[in-house]
């Protein structure tokens, strides 16, 4: 009788009863119950990217930067995407333009990737895991995405194969670059 009158007052699951009366569809929940949108994530997204690496003019810093632009990465701040695309302002990303921060669903995308064979002697590129969220458009092998944040880096254990014979340049000072964007960026690195 007393759990009765608690289901009356509080309704099911210890929630106030509605006005309208007890039961499921009398209690707190709305009614009907309304599904959520297909685009909610309830935290970030994990996905695969490649950044290049872009050096101070000092050569003492160095910042990722996007593979089709030269614009560095904030540290310790979102990458906020903006749409270059014209003057129609519209809520990045969005269906029936390229805007947005790209990243694949898997690792094994990358290789795929036409920008991901590059010249050793040519930029120094990197590959890792990006924390994208905002709003987020899902394709097939990937996403865009409104915000994104580096969240591991991969780093190559590559040295020259033949004893005596120096690294190739762009990976000579790999320590330091490893240091740099681990402290910079505030995240993690691994070795592959």
């Amino acid at each position: 009788m007393q759990n009765q009158a608690m289901q009356n007052t509080y309704g099911l699951g210890g929630f106030p009863a509605s006005p309208i009366g007890t039961g499921l569809m009398g209690s707190a929940f709305p009614s009907p119950i309304t599904p959520l949108e297909t685009a909610f994530v309830a935290g970030p997204i994990i996905a695969h990217r490649i950044w290049n690496i872009i050096f101070t003019q000092d050569n003492r810093l160095c910042h990722l930067s996007s593979l089709n632009n030269s614009i560095a990465w904030p540290a310790r701040f979102p990458f906020h995407a903006k749409c270059g695309a014209g003057s129609n302002p519209h809520c990045v990303p969005c269906h029936g333009c390229s805007c947005g921060v790209y990243a694949l669903k898997g690792e094994e995308q990358l290789l795929l990737h036409p920008i991901s064979a590059g010249n050793v002697l040519g930029p120094v590129r990197i590959s890792g895991t990006v924390a994208l969220w905002g709003k987020v458009i899902e394709h097939e092998h990937g996403y865009r995405a409104q915000y994104a944040y580096p969240y591991q880096l991969k780093f190559p254990r590559y040295r020259s194969p033949m004893p005596g014979f120096p690294d190739p340049p762009s990976l000579s000072n790999l320590d330091s670059i490893r240091e740099n964007l681990e402290k910079q960026y505030g995240i993690t690195t691994i070795s592959y």
